[in-house]
């Protein structure tokens, strides 16, 4: 576990917490691939979303969306206040 993937368990810990709800297991048990997807491996950029040409990535463990919600935010597709109305 590095520095960043720390951060964005924290990302999801405050945004669940905040919700009362959510499966923070679920979320920590992908928090990794779904990191090392967005920073080293897809071809996607937050300024280019839409670039025909990027790799899209779909989630089907919804039990661990807040993953991919704290990485988004983390890698600044959207800002993260918008995790506050997570669930809400």
């Amino acid at each position: 576990m590095n520095s960043e993937t720390k951060a964005i368990r924290s990302l999801i810990l405050e945004m669940v917490h905040r919700a009362k709800v959510s499966h923070v297991g679920a979320a920590f048990s992908i928090i990794e691939i779904v990191y090392v997807l967005y920073k080293e491996i897809m071809n996607i950029n937050p300024s280019m979303v839409d670039d025909e040409n990027r790799d899209r990535f779909i989630l089907s463990k919804a039990h661990g969306s807040a993953a991919l919600y704290g990485t988004l935010a983390y890698f600044d597709f959207f800002d993260k206040s918008l995790l506050e109305g997570y669930c809400v």
